[in-house]
């Protein structure tokens, strides 16, 4: 990724050998250094929250998860051959209120998890600058070095992008599973209301 060259940034075929102020090259490199900075600090954010997202799914499996057979029993128990009871209606919806409960968790945890497996892209081969960096005078050194930063910056970029995306769908999944185990609830105390 590291190319030395005497073009400077924004120069012409014929301007190369022209003096810009190091000045505002050493504005350029701190400013990209802030915003490597900041897109780390939203990096490790993503990160925690995509955490928590698995936490909240995989708890809407286990909490759903195990009420599966016994909804499934008392839904079988009131539906008798040929017609459902109304209370078999309510069984039978909160049977599938919990299936939906853990599917929607399962996605939610899945989608996180898969938000969690996105790294950072690789830094600045701070070997290989040492290597050609050598050679070459200050300015160009260091042009090399911003230029690596800025570009290793968009890949971190697009990487964020691509993690936010993933933990955004697993939060409107993670929602929907506690709103759905949220109703199954309700269902079943409806239906031991009716029962009593």
């Amino acid at each position: 990724m590291l190319t030395f060259s005497t073009a400077r940034p924004g120069a012409s075929a014929d301007l190369q050998t022209a003096q810009y102020p190091r000045e505002q090259l050493k504005i350029v490199h701190a400013e990209v250094d802030k915003q490597r900075e900041r897109l780390r600090g939203k990096h490790d954010s993503m990160f925690s929250r995509a955490s928590l997202v698995v936490g909240a799914g995989s708890a809407a499996i286990a909490v759903q998860g195990t009420r599966l057979p016994a909804a499934f029993g008392v839904a079988m128990k009131f539906s008798n051959g040929d017609h459902f009871t109304w209370l078999g209606l309510w069984a039978w919806l909160s049977f599938v209120l919990a299936i939906g409960t853990v599917l929607a968790g399962f996605w939610s945890a899945s989608q996180g998890v898969r938000s969690l497996s996105i790294e950072r892209g690789s830094e600045v081969d701070v070997e290989a600058f040492r290597r050609k960096a050598l050679g070459a005078d200050a300015y160009s050194a260091e042009w090399a070095l911003v230029r690596d930063k800025i570009e290793v910056h968009k890949e971190d970029y697009a990487r964020l992008v691509k993690r936010s995306g993933l933990v955004s769908s697993a939060l409107t999944w993670v929602v929907a599973a506690w709103a759905l185990g949220l109703a199954q609830f309700v269902v079943v105390a409806v239906y031991d209301t009716a029962m009593k």
